[in-house]
């Protein structure tokens, strides 16, 4: 058997296990095997060609491995490994470029099951990163997904901050304002409500993730889906922070089971919340999602302010959603609004730590790519879990972030490009 016929074996069977799969005859395979784009293409009708992220290189197809994590109550008795087509290019292998990134783009996992070390969270030492490009950060990004070490980098990192208590979220009092019993906000992060009558526990932390200067950092608040029993509690949030913007990462129901209670009023009606009345006026709906209104009046100051929801609907049952632009028109559609409402965003989703922290890391990043300053996802996603448990919760969910990014600096240069063309 040679190396192609090994290959072809390899891809085509079926029930690999993540255990079981051979790694090494794989990385041989894929390193040795010159495979034609048309026939890799031909075997999966539904795989389309996009533009190259630099479109005066030659556009190649890489096999990436899929690992299918999905959340906790959706995790299988087995994760099958698969192998799938990507359509992410590179720059040519004989440019200094591709050379220099494709030295540094090799990530060194350590022994202990969890990475630590704050310099094993990067592909590169921080000497390299200091002087990293935009463009060259982005390189690595598509290297890194093509050998995987990116993953499983991720895969590596810890889910919780050592020694940081969650004592207020574990008091019997609190354990019905929890929707899931192992995600709880650090003591040292959680919000804090100041005239609740039912306490100043609610299941909420603030994130904090700075920008390049001489940008303003970002401020959220990253919370759990309110129950019946916390909406209440939400909006005394929302009010006592001031909140102008929420963003909700999720539907009400998703196959046949509830991920956040309705806690607004219907289109042209109120409701009253602890000392606020909420009244939704506006309700408008895009292909990005659904935009809706309000305004809170504060019976005990008199008070009113106006807040706006942003919420997206096409996050898919299982997965995350296969259309990068969508998304990314709908965190466009945030950073526009938080320029004109400006403070501190609330996010959440079912349990305020996967989607919600796909859509604070991506914010992020979009921030630092406008600044044309180098983009190390794997960063955020331990700056995030320094603040609150689990942030970004799953592999599928980071490799999704990783390819968005790359659509978002894919349509950048093709911006650039016609901009010059233009302009000549």
């Amino acid at each position: 058997m040679d190396v192609i016929d090994l290959w072809d074996f390899l891809y085509n069977v079926d029930d690999w296990s993540f255990d079981t799969f051979p790694w090494d005859l794989f990385y041989l395979c894929h390193s040795s095997v010159e495979r034609n784009q048309s026939d890799i293409l031909s075997k999966n009708e539904d795989v389309q060609e996009n533009e190259s992220l630099f479109p005066e290189q030659l556009q190649v197809s890489n096999e990436i491995i899929n690992l299918n994590h999905v959340p906790p109550d959706e995790v299988p008795d087995s994760q099958v490994v698969q192998p799938i087509h990507s359509n992410q290019t590179f720059l040519s292998e004989n440019t200094k470029d591709y050379q220099t990134a494709l030295e540094s783009s090799d990530v060194t996992e350590p022994k202990d099951e969890s990475l630590t070390d704050q310099s094993s969270l990067n592909d590169t030492s921080k000497d390299n990163q200091n002087s990293q490009t935009l463009e060259e950060s982005m390189i690595r990004l598509q290297l890194s997904l093509e050998d995987r070490t990116t993953l499983s980098a991720f895969e590596k990192l810890k889910k919780k901050r050592d020694k940081e208590s969650m004592d207020v979220a574990k008091l019997s009092e609190n354990a019905v304002k929890n929707r899931y019993k192992d995600v709880l906000p650090y003591d040292s992060s959680r919000v804090i409500l100041k005239e609740s009558p039912t306490g100043d526990y609610i299941n909420a932390s603030f994130v904090h993730m700075p920008l390049p200067h001489p940008r303003k950092p970002n401020e959220y608040i990253a919370a759990q889906g309110p129950l019946p029993e916390t909406c209440n509690d939400f909006w005394q949030l929302v009010w006592e922070q001031n909140c102008r913007i929420i963003v909700m990462v999720t539907t009400l129901k998703e196959r046949n089971r509830v991920k956040c209670h309705q806690y607004w009023p219907d289109l042209y009606e109120s409701s009253t919340y602890n000392d606020m009345q909420v009244t939704c006026f506006s309700e408008t709906s895009s292909t990005a999602g659904i935009t809706r209104d309000f305004l809170i009046s504060n019976q005990k100051t008199n008070e009113e302010r106006h807040v706006t929801q942003l919420q997206y609907i096409n996050w898919p049952d299982h997965g995350v959603p296969e259309d990068f632009s969508n998304f990314l028109e709908f965190i466009q559609q945030l950073r526009d609004l938080r320029r004109d409402a400006g403070g501190i965003v609330a996010v959440h989703c079912s349990a305020g730590v996967g989607r919600t922290g796909v859509l604070i890391l991506m914010e992020t990043a979009l921030g630092y790519m406008d600044a044309d300053e180098p983009i190390y996802p794997l960063e955020f996603v331990q700056k995030m879990r320094d603040q609150r448990v689990m942030m970004v919760q799953t592999v599928v969910q980071y490799k999704f972030i990783c390819e968005a990014l790359l659509k978002a600096f894919n349509d950048r240069c093709k911006i650039q490009e016609e901009g010059e063309e233009d302009n000549p």
